[in-house]
Order: C-alpha cells, then sequence, then structure tokens
C-alpha cells in the first residue's frame, strides 16, 4: 500500500529501572531520584545512615498497575493499528450491499462456467475491489484453463495502454480456474507497441469464492473515473462485458439491421438511468432517414431498455453500397457497441466492389467451393464454409467462415490445464503474441507466377494489407457480416487483370492454429468444388477417341 503510518516501536517511551535515580552523596548530594521503585539510596542526608529500602515498586500500588496496563494497552493498539492498515484489516467489502451490473447475453455462451452473471466494481480507500458470478463452477475446467480478465483503462485514454478493442488497458486482472482452485494476479501492461501482448506481473490478488461467486482486492490503487471491462473464456468459448465504471451508470447500444430496411438501436442502461445527449449516424450520399436531422438525433434520459428504428430510404442512391452504422455516441457514462451496421447493395451489381456488402458476390459468382465438414476446427472464426474468386477487371476473393471473420482475441491465451490425460485434444499451437486473426491468400496466374496476399484483422475489421511481403494499395480488403447466412464473410480485390488457375486460402487465429482451402478458377467466375472439370481435347486426342469408339462397332459388322 502506499501509506506509511507512523507511531513508536515499542509503545511510548520509558525509563528503566522506574524514574531517574536520585543520590544522596554522605547525606549532602544533590541528585535526587528513584531506583527500583521509590528506595533512597545513601539516605537523604540523616547524618550519612542508610535507610533501610523500602521492597515497594510501581506494580505495587493501584495507580501504579493502572498506569501500567494503560501503557501497555497503548502499545498493543498501536501495534494492531499499524498492522491493520498495512493489511487492510477492517476492509472487508460487504458485496450484499454492492449495486451490480448484470451482463447481457446477447449472444449463446455455451460453457456455463466462463458465462459471467454479475459483476461489479468498488473501490476501497482507493485500492479496486471486485466482484464476478458465474452462471457455472469458475473452478472446473478441462483441457485448457478457465481465465477471465478485468482490463482496466486507468487514465481513460484508449490510445495508451494495451489495445484491448473497447479501451486502452493500463492494468489487467488475471484470475485462472483450474482443478477446483482458483488464482489471481494483478498485472502492468508492458510493450512499447499496443497490440502486443506483454504485462508485468506485479503482485498476487487475493481471492474469496462463495459458491460461483468470486471477489478480490488487487492492493492497487486505482482512480475513480476509470473504465473496465471484463473477459472470460475457455479454449475459445469466450463472453465480454460491457465497458462501465466503478459504481456509476453505463450503458450498453446495440445495432441490429433488419430486412426491411431497418436499423434497430436497442439501449440498455445499466447501474440506473443514463443521459444520451446525441448519437450521430454515418449516412451515405442519396440515403435519407426520416425524422433525423443533421446526420443525428438526441435520444435523451435512458431509465428503462428500450429500442429505436431508423428507416433507411434509398430511393435517390445510384447503383451501388450502402452502409449506415454509429459513428460517435455523446455523453458522459461509459459507453459500448455491439453489433452490426445496415448494409445494401441498390440495383444490380455489374462488378465486384469492395466495400463489405457481398450482395454482388451472391449475385455474380455463378457457384461457391464448399468447404468440407470434416475438416472443421475448434475456433469459429477461422473455420472456412465455402470461397470463391472472380476474374473481370481484376483478381477477386471470397471466403466465408461460421464464426466472426477477422475477429482476433481481445486476451490471445490459451493455457493447458496442470494435469490430466486428455485425449482428442487439439494441442496448443505457438503463440504469436498479439490479438490479430490472420487471412492469407496466394494464387497463382497464368503468366505472372505466384502471388500471396496476407490479410491482419482484428475485432472483425482489417487492420493491414501486404502483397508478397510489402503493403500496397492496389490491394483491397473489407470483412463483415453475409447478411444471407449472418456469417462472417471477406472480399479481397487485387487491380490488376490477371487470368487465375487456381488459388489457395488459409485462416490463421491469433493462436498459431489454421484452416485451409484450395480452389480452382476460370476468368469470368468460380467453379464448385464438386465440379469435375474436362480437359481441353487438341484435334488430335479428338481423331483419335473417335478411332477408338468406331473400331468396335466395324468388328462387330464384320462379323455378321
Amino acid at each position: 500500500m502506499d501509506m506509511q503510518d507512523k507511531g513508536f516501536v515499542n509503545g511510548v517511551k520509558m525509563h528503566s529501572n522506574g524514574a531517574r535515580a536520585r543520590y544522596l552523596a554522605d547525606g549532602k548530594g544533590s541528585k535526587d531520584g528513584l531506583i527500583n521503585g521509590n528506595s533512597l539510596v545513601n539516605g537523604n542526608g540523616n547524618n550519612g545512615k542508610q535507610q533501610k529500602p523500602s521492597k515497594k515498586g510501581i506494580m505495587s500500588s493501584p495507580k501504579g498497575r493502572l498506569g501500567a496496563w494503560t501503557v501497555i494497552g497503548i502499545v498493543l493498539l498501536l501495534i494492531f493499528g499499524a498492522f491493520a492498515v498495512s493489511t487492510n484489516a477492517f476492509k472487508t467489502t460487504d458485496w450484499n450491499l454492492i449495486k451490480k451490473y448484470n451482463d447481457y447475453d446477447l449472444s449463446e455462451i455455451s460453457d456455463p462456467s466462463v458465462d459471467i452473471g454479475k459483476f461489479a466494481f468498488h473501490l476501497n480507500r482507493g485500492v479496486l475491489e471486485f466482484y464476478l458470478s458465474f452462471k457455472g463452477d469458475f473452478s472446473q475446467a478441462e483441457v485448457y484453463k478457465n481465465l477471465a480478465y478485468i482490463f482496466i483503462d486507468n487514465d481513460t485514454n484508449p490510445l495508451t495502454g494495451y489495445n484491448a478493442g473497447y479501451l486502452g488497458a493500463d492494468y489487467a486482472v488475471k484470475i485462472s480456474g483450474e482443478h477446483g482452485k482458483i488464482t489471481a494476479s494483478f498485472m502492468q501492461f508492458n510493450a512499447l507497441h499496443r497490440d502486443v501482448w506483454n504485462w508485468t506481473v506485479l503482485g498476487t490478488v487475493s481471492i474469496v469464492r462463495n459458491g460461483n461467486a468470486i471477489t478480490g482486492s488487487t492492493n492497487h490503487k486505482i482512480n475513480a473515473d476509470a473504465r473496465i471491462f471484463v473477459v472470460a473464456q475457455h479454449g475459445y468459448v469466450q463472453d465480454i462485458t460491457p465497458v462501465v465504471g466503478i459504481e456509476r451508470p453505463a450503458v450498453l447500444i446495440v445495432e441490429k439491421p433488419l430486412r426491411n430496411s431497418t436499423l434497430r438501436i436497442d439501449y440498455w442502461p445499466m447501474y440506473g438511468s443514463v443521459n444520451i445527449d446525441s448519437i450521430e449516424i454515418s449516412v451515405p450520399m442519396g440515403v435519407q432517414i426520416p425524422g433525423l436531422a443533421n446526420n443525428q438525433f438526441s435520444p435523451g434520459t435512458i431509465t428503462l431498455p428500450r429500442s429505436q428504428y431508423l428507416e433507411i430510404d434509398t430511393a435517390n442512391v445510384p447503383s451501388g453500397s450502402v452502409k449506415v452504422e454509429i459513428s460517435k455516441v455523446n455523453t458522459n457514462v461509459p459507453y459500448t457497441i455491439w453489433g452490426d451496421a445496415y448494409t445494401e447493395y441498390v440495383g444490380v451489381p455489374d462488378g465486384i466492389t469492395i466495400d463489405g456488402c457481398f450482395a454482388d458476390w451472391n449475385t455474380l459468382v455463378d457457384h461457391f467451393n464448399m468447404d468440407s465438414p470434416t475438416n472443421d476446427v475448434d475456433n469459429p472464426n477461422i473455420n472456412i464454409v465455402r470461397h470463391a474468386s472472380y476474374n473481370t477487371g481484376g483478381v477477386f476473393f471470397y471466403v466465408d467462415v461460421k464464426g466472426t471473420m477477422l475477429a482476433g482475441n481481445i486476451a490471445p491465451e490459451l493455457e493447458e490445464v496442470s494435469t490430466g490425460n486428455w485425449t482428442n485434444v487439439t494441442p496448443v499451437p505457438k503463440q504469436p503474441g498479439s490479438p490479430y486473426d490472420y487471412a492469407e491468400i496466394t494464387f497463382t496466374t497464368a503468366h505472372h507466377g505466384t502471388h500471396t496476399i496476407l490479410i491482419t484483422g482484428y475485432m472483425g475489421k482489417v487492420v493491414s494489407v501486404r502483397l508478397d511481403g510489402k503493403k500496397t494499395d492496389i490491394v483491397k480488403a473489407a470483412a463483415g457480416i453475409n447478411k444471407n447466412g449472418d456469417i462472417g464473410a471477406l472480399e479481397v480485390g487485387y487491380f490488376e487483370n490477371y487470368t487465375i488457375t487456381s488459388y489457395h486460402i488459409k485462416m490463421t487465429d491469433w493462436s498459431g492454429a489454421s484452416d485451409e482451402a484450395y480452389g480452382p478458377s476460370e476468368s469470368g467466375n468460380s467453379r464448385n468444388g464438386g465440379d469435375e472439370i474436362l480437359p481441353e481435347l487438341s484435334p488430335t486426342a479428338i481423331v483419335a477417341v473417335i478411332f477408338v469408339m468406331a473400331v468396335p462397332v466395324v468388328l462387330r459388322r464384320r462379323r455378321e
């Protein structure tokens, strides 16, 4: 703790053997005092005669006993007080009296041991204390440890600290569960680059369990306006809470595109009512939203969960893609935006556009290569479902995955349980130490050799694109949701008019696990991987085939 307590080490200052002695030398001395109680040394000057020493001391009188016990009591109080301050005694928090946040299960969590139920944070004399409850037993884990991370943006600056997606984490509490035991540590971010998973452990965290609830104290002071959220995971199963403060209101805002040209916005107030001054919407040219002035509106005070519907009018939009989404929220409370933007393709596509809309692929591509279900991998975010290529005015590729495309992982860690003989378990791959997912597309052209495009992504968005190991502007990529199947999709365009003969797609996640797919290609469209492609036959080969087929017929007629 950052506090010093001053006091007497051994209680109050005391004199040895009573008060300072007073002596009389030959009955004429001037040094008066008491030694071993109230006895007189060398008398008091009565002709040099020494009086018989008295056996009475301080403890022999009632007043002396009272004074001594008082001093001893003070000493004990000072010692115990110093101990209490240094060990946080008398500072345990009654969590029954602390209001808690409810986690909103907007997505299904298959593992109850990491499915967060309620959570809360409390400052006790500046020290952060936390409460986490799960729908299952967090301490019971097989194959991989259960891990929970409390990310803390202490300076409320999203550009400093670890890039935890929703905030910049300066500190984190790491909680591990396995074999009925739970341990925790307090960590500080320690890396030059914000996207490198590198932490320094500052100390352990005391944990108290009460059923499926976990409470603890970090023993580190945190700013009162810090912003916090929690990630809990077991292998590739993960639950995330919205960003909140410390015992203060917060709001979760969820975008949900509907098929009837409508964007629904849900407001979930947390810890009491909140006030949202305004929300700004990104609206493309030509799109009209009735009731929306200057591309913004004011939700006002949100006391209970409620929804708002934005009608998207694209009647005056020329042919092309439309994307409508929240661009900014003006409020003084912590907020989180979840969900997907509204996307639509207006008109009939006449080519591939790299815009994250994907309707052009469904219209222009005759067949998609379907990935074999026997090649499924544990992580749905890299599990390839189908893929395609397209050759008109450039080289284009498309790929679907079962989960979220380029999701990455806010907490890129997998830890096997310490003991256990598990069978049919995917080994833990080498971890790259970053939160990114990767899409690598290698393709061969008819006359220009082989090229590789590498797309790096995080939180469902493209971070960087490289061609043959170098950054380039002639390759574009966009990730999003294919509304036809509500699955993650990625499209890539290389704006060179090459003819593709074959391609290879490799999806790799933050842990190093990967899924691969292969596809033949023809100019203009992609071919179904299950179809047999007939080889081109030369005129000589055609003549030979006709001759072989005709000989049996001629011989049969001669016999007749």
